[in-house]
C-alpha cells in the first residue's frame, strides 16, 4: 500500500456497513479541514520545537535566531474581521456598521503595526549583531588564553 493511496475506513453502524456513505462524508469533512494558515501555524511551531534538537550550544543560537527574526512581524491579514453573526436584517447592519468602523481605524492600525515591526525587527538585528560580537569577543579571548598557556607551558613567562 503505497502513503497516497486512500485509506478505506470501515463504519458499522447498528450492525450494517455504512462504509461508502458515512465514509465518503467523513473523508470529505477531513479534507475540508485543510488549512493553510492553520497547516503554516504548525510549521511555525515545528521550527520552534525543532530546537530542542540542536547539538550544541553554538548550533541552538544560531537556530533561535533564525527562528527569532522570521517570527518578528505583526500582520493584520492574517485578522480576518468576524462577519454578521445572526441572520436576518439586524445581524446585517452590524455588520455593515462593522466593516464601515474598520475603515475608518484600519489606517490607525496599520500605522501602529509597521512602527511595532519595525521595532521588532531592529530588535532581531540587534540580538543577532550582540551574538555575533559576543562570539568574536569569546573566540578572541581562546585564542589569548591559549598563547597565554602555551608561553607558561613553554616557560617563557616568569
Amino acid at each position: 500500500m503505497s502513503d497516497k493511496e486512500d485509506i478505506k475506513m470501515v463504519l458499522t453502524v447498528a450492525g450494517k456497513d455504512r462504509s461508502d456513505d458515512l465514509g465518503r462524508d467523513i473523508n470529505a469533512a477531513a479534507k475540508a479541514l485543510n488549512n493553510p494558515i492553520l497547516q503554516k501555524s504548525i510549521d511555525d511551531g515545528a521550527a520552534v520545537l525543532a530546537l530542542g534538537e540542536a547539538n550544541t550550544e553554538d548550533d541552538f543560537i544560531d537556530d533561535y535566531l533564525k527562528v527569532f527574526g522570521a517570527r518578528t512581524q505583526v500582520d493584520l491579514s492574517r485578522c480576518s474581521l468576524p462577519d454578521g453573526a445572526s441572520s436576518g436584517v439586524g445581524g446585517r447592519v452590524v455588520g455593515l456598521v462593522r466593516k464601515f468602523v474598520w475603515r475608518l481605524l484600519r489606517f490607525a492600525f496599520e500605522w501602529n503595526v509597521f512602527h511595532q515591526n519595525v521595532v521588532n525587527e531592529q530588535q532581531a538585528i540587534a540580538l543577532a549583531h550582540e551574538v555575533r560580537l559576543r562570539k568574536r569577543e569569546n573566540d578572541d579571548l581562546r585564542k589569548r588564553i591559549d598563547e597565554l598557556e602555551s608561553n607558561v607551558n613553554a616557560g617563557e613567562c616568569s
